[in-house]
């Protein structure tokens, strides 16, 4: 055996066997995902969507793409709200059929409760009662929910989403019971979760250029990675949008620390002592500065003498003479240095 390679304690150099890193994100080949809601399927308990389904689906929701996908399936939830929704649109597809044989002896907008009353053989319906445009079925008008025919009202667009070959206006104050009223809001919603999962794989196959043979596991694992960067995108939208006031605040706060302003103390200044400070008198009209030797500050000058340079200057733009500026300047010279030696002296 070659000592050289043995492995000794304490080396540092060994060789470790290569592990690969799995992603959060990246798809289980053993797995498969339901093509109407993208979730995972139990091996064990699934349907294909072939045959009798596939043609329910395709009642329900013409304009899905099936053959984008290979051997899709259904799971188990989806599959009951497919058969819910392809028995109730079936049975609201047979009433249509019934108002346009009616329609054909009776070209005017038709009255539900005379042709309940004509098909049936029943006497006449009380006047506080409603048929359902939906199922024909006879209740409380109180308890029936009126169809809107102006345009942007929900339930007007559940209609066409879910219900487009009926056609409401043929009738007079069309209504729907509170059972079939719920039984369109459940398609409705299935409806609406088919479209979405439709429109991830259509973005999963443009972005990838897979336009047959797309892998729903793969659809899945991308719409979650879209998703998570939808969410870390949304601060900074929110930031660029108010990017004005955000910065102004920014500016703000960095201006009142540069101050020494407590944050605890609201607009308290802290104490500055009198050669710090720098005063800057209200120039009224800007004109070129009486000599160009006072425009920079000299490096030992007080800032007592700073001041008196600038109201020297302010004076001199104002038209004031010279000769009163100094005798001003004199005069404050003499008042500190009194209050300096009454200070002392105490």
């Amino acid at each position: 055996m070659d000592k050289t390679n043995a492995y000794e304690p304490g080396q540092d150099n060994v060789m470790l066997e290569f592990i690969p890193k799995i992603e959060k994100n990246d798809p289980d080949p053993g797995k498969m995902n339901c093509r109407l809601c993208l979730a995972e399927i139990n091996e064990s308990d699934f349907s294909v969507l072939d045959g009798i389904f596939k043609d329910m689906l395709e009642i329900i929701l013409p304009e899905l793409n099936l053959v984008i996908c290979e051997s899709p399936s259904l799971c188990t939830n989806c599959l009951e709200t497919l058969k819910q929704a392809y028995n109730f649109k079936s049975s609201c597809l047979e009433v249509e059929d019934k108002i346009h044989d009616f329609m054909s002896s009776n070209p005017s907008c038709v009255n539900l409760k005379q042709m309940v009353q004509a098909t049936n053989s029943i006497g006449p319906i009380p006047d506080a009662t409603s048929v359902c445009r939906t199922c024909l079925g006879v209740s409380e008008e109180s308890l029936n929910t009126k169809i809107a025919s102006y345009e942007g009202d929900p339930l007007q667009n559940m209609f066409e989403k879910c219900l487009p070959e009926m056609r409401l206006e043929l009738t007079k104050d069309p209504s729907i019971c509170s059972l079939c009223l719920e039984q369109l809001e459940e398609q409705f919603q299935f409806i609406m979760q088919c479209l979405d999962t439709e429109a991830k794989v259509s973005c999963y196959s443009e972005s990838k250029k897979i336009f047959k043979g797309v892998e729903l596991q793969a659809v899945h694992v991308f719409s979650i990675t879209i998703d998570e960067s939808d969410e870390l995108e949304k601060p900074y939208e929110e930031i660029d949008s108010n990017s004005d006031r955000t910065m102004a605040i920014k500016l703000e706060e960095t201006r009142i620390k540069s101050m020494g302003i407590k944050e605890e103390d609201g607009l308290s200044v802290t104490r500055m002592d009198f050669d710090e400070c720098v005063f800057y008198p209200e120039i009224k009209s800007k004109v070129e500065p009486c000599s160009d030797s006072e425009d920079q500050h000299q490096p030992n000058e007080t800032a007592q003498q700073r001041f008196m340079k600038q109201k020297r200057q302010t004076k001199c733009d104002e038209g004031d003479s010279d000769d009163s500026v100094t005798k001003e300047s004199d005069l404050l010279d003499s008042n500190i240095q009194t209050k300096t030696t009454v200070l002392f002296q105490n």
